[in-house]
């Protein structure tokens, strides 16, 4: 299956203002982690994304939750949080991370396939405070977790397979999109008696049931619901305030 179409574009900055926790940017990129995702994907006739973010705002903060496959190039802000799993640790960290997200894109856009830009999608109605608590929570529990690198693509195969069936391998480990479905079923935005969080690609995040008949879409708990999937051009320079270079970051 296709990407969805990169036009008519929404400049990021104009996008920027109306982004909120629970909304989602979904990648096509050339790292080897991206192309092991893509590649499982297009096994399951799905569109080749290869990774899936999750917005937080928090205070006014723009932030990214995601599990890049590797580096350690950018503050994560929530490592400083006495009940977070990482206090006392360095703030960067490879594995499930907060990064600024102004930062985290610029860097990502310089490492996508295509035109310099994202898919985006919005979670309505917006994020309660007591869902924002529970993300907060899983958060703390489950930072610096690593994606599962080191076992490999039949590793990470194996366990989106496992996820069809309803069972989880590699415990302790994290992919982008089984993060993100962990993390929705925590805030209580996606059922977690459908399926466990291993079984969902980032693919599954940017399709409806009406574009795909053999795939449903992540059963979300109503009235929560996604949003049509729309292209964003990144149109910020790179430089102070809008990412640095991070040559060991692989994701």
């Amino acid at each position: 299956m296709m990407l969805p179409p990169i036009e008519p574009a929404v400049p990021y900055t104009a996008v920027e203002p109306e982004l909120a926790t629970g909304d989602l940017f979904l990648l096509q990129t050339s790292s080897t982690q991206g192309r092991w995702i893509a590649k499982l994907e297009e096994q399951a006739d799905l569109p080749p994304y290869s990774h899936l973010g999750m917005v937080i705002k928090d205070d006014g903060r723009l932030l990214l939750w995601d599990a890049p496959g590797g580096g350690k190039c950018f503050d994560d802000p929530y490592a400083a949080d006495p009940d977070n799993r990482l206090y006392g640790s360095p703030v960067h960290h490879p594995g499930c991370r907060v990064s600024v997200l102004r930062d985290v894109l610029a860097y990502y856009a310089t490492r996508v396939e295509g035109p310099r830009g994202f898919w985006v999608r919005h979670i309505r109605p917006p994020v309660s405070q007591d869902r924002f608590v529970a993300l907060r929570s899983f958060i703390n529990r489950v930072d610096g977790l690593p994606f599962p690198i080191e076992l490999g693509y039949f590793a990470l195969a194996a366990n989106f397979a496992a996820g069809q069936r309803g069972v989880t391998l590699h415990f302790g480990t994290y992919f982008c999109s089984q993060l993100i479905a962990a993390s929705y079923m925590h805030m209580g935005l996606l059922e977690m008696d459908a399926r466990p969080p291993n079984a969902y690609a980032p693919a599954h995040f940017g399709i409806d049931k009406a574009d795909f008949r053999m795939t449903d879409p992540p059963p979300l708990v109503p009235p929560a619901a996604l949003g049509e999937v729309f292209f964003v051009e990144w149109d910020l320079p790179p430089g102070p305030g809008h990412g640095r270079p991070c040559e060991q970051e692989a994701w």
